[in-house]
């Protein structure tokens, strides 16, 4: 009964790894500035989302990169413009700035006409220009 209970085990565990191993995807990031692609993970899981993570972007040395996040195989692939701000851990608005980024983005997957990687050419670049002022004292409403 052991052996049976071992096997069906090793099955399952099986199974799952070979369907992760079939659906884990790389995710890049091509700088706008440099045009430079960078892979920031091997480990994401194709799916309908993705929770993009502060952390695959600890080694670019600028502190504020925009570009794009592209992911494909041999039949789909996706798009998904992304800007990154490194923020002091000391300054005064890393809690309104975590509070308001949304990492978490929707993918719309666009089918591929052939087996071929993506090929893209950044045509015209849109630059964002925010501007945050600071005052002290209380606020009575909430302001989005």
């Amino acid at each position: 009964m052991k052996k049976y209970m071992i096997i069906i085990g090793l099955s399952i565990v099986l199974v799952i790894a070979g369907y992760l191993l079939l659906n884990l995807r790389s995710v890049y990031f091509v700088d706008i500035n440099t045009q430079e692609k960078t892979k920031l993970t091997s480990f994401w899981v194709k799916q309908d989302h993705i929770n993009i993570k502060d952390r695959w972007f600890k080694d670019f040395d600028d502190d504020v990169i925009s570009g794009f996040i592209l992911i494909e195989d041999n039949k789909v692939y996706t798009i998904i413009p992304y800007a990154f701000t490194k923020l002091d851990e000391s300054s005064r608005l890393i809690d309104l700035y975590e509070s308001t980024l949304d990492r978490n983005k929707e993918i719309k997957w666009i089918s591929k006409e052939d087996e071929q990687d993506v090929l893209y050419d950044i045509k015209e670049e849109v630059r964002l220009d925010i501007s945050v002022d600071t005052y002290l004292g209380s606020v009575t409403e909430d302001h989005k």
